[in-house]
C-alpha cells in the first residue's frame, strides 16, 4: 500500500495532465559539499557535454562512463593565427596598387586557405 504522499503525487500529476510510467525517475537523492569539492564538481561539469548538472551527477553517482570534452588550445591558437592571416591577404587583396589578375589570384587563393582551414580543422576535432 502506497502512502498518504505519493497518492497526493499521484493525484496532483493526474489534474496536470501527466501520468506516471515504470521508466521515470520518481526518487531524489540530495546531498551537501564543502566548497572545493562542490568547485571540483563543477569543474568536472563545466568539461562535459551535459545541459544539466543532474545530469552528470546521476551519471557519477551510478558509475557510468561520462562524456568529456577536450579542447586542443594548440588548435585553437593555429586557428586564430590562420584567420587573423586570412583578414590580412584579404586588405592586401584589396589595395588599389593590384592589377584585377592579381586580385583575383589572390582571392582564390585566400578561399584554398579557408577550405583547406576548415579541413585541417575538422579533421583535428574529430581525433581529439
Amino acid at each position: 500500500m502506497r502512502d498518504w504522499t505519493h497518492k497526493r503525487t499521484l493525484k496532483a500529476a493526474h489534474w496536470a495532465g501527466c501520468t506516471f510510467t515504470k521508466n521515470m525517475k520518481r526518487h531524489i537523492v540530495r546531498t551537501q559539499m564543502q566548497a572545493d569539492e562542490y568547485a571540483s564538481f563543477l569543474k568536472g561539469f563545466s568539461r562535459t557535454l551535459y545541459k544539466k548538472k543532474s545530469h552528470y551527477a546521476r551519471k557519477l553517482l551510478l558509475g557510468e562512463p561520462v562524456t568529456v570534452i577536450y579542447r586542443n588550445h594548440s588548435l585553437d591558437d593555429f586557428i586564430e593565427m590562420a584567420v587573423g592571416l586570412m583578414k590580412e591577404l584579404r586588405l592586401f587583396a584589396s589595395m588599389e596598387t593590384l592589377s584585377v589578375s592579381e586580385k583575383e589570384t589572390l582571392e582564390q587563393k585566400v578561399l584554398s586557405i579557408q577550405k583547406h582551414l576548415i579541413q585541417v580543422i575538422d579533421s583535428c576535432s574529430h581525433t581529439s
